[in-house]
């Protein structure tokens, strides 16, 4: 099993999976966030891959146990693991706003371009 320990403002969290291709994928995500185990650990993302024959290849995420996603696209799955872990991590501090959106300026103007996940 390859475990990956990250710590995101107070937000501790640990991505673990049995497959080295998606550990070694794994480990790009928030370099800089990387951490040796101290304390506990908030929340559990495991990773699994599964072959299906008929459908390909299955990915899925499962937080502190329970399945939360599956694809069948590999960057689908890493950009909703992203996304789940920038939630939980924003979740722990007392006051945020999250907004998914993009920005344009024009004339010193700022156009703010909201837009659904993905």
């Amino acid at each position: 099993m390859y475990l990956l320990h990250y710590k995101l403002y107070s937000h501790q969290f640990t991505i673990q999976t049995g497959n080295k291709k998606l550990a070694d994928l794994c480990s790009h995500l928030y370099p800089s966030s990387r951490s040796k185990r101290h304390g506990s650990t908030h929340i559990v993302y495991s990773l699994r891959m599964s072959n299906v024959n008929v459908t390909g290849t299955i990915y899925e995420i499962f937080v502190n146990g329970k399945n939360k996603y599956q694809t069948n696209i590999k960057s689908e799955l890493f950009s909703t693991l992203e996304w789940m872990v920038t939630c939980n991590a924003l979740s722990h501090l007392q006051e945020f706003f999250q907004l998914h959106a993009g920005a344009v300026i024009k004339k010193g103007k700022i156009i703010l371009l909201p837009a659904n996940h993905g």
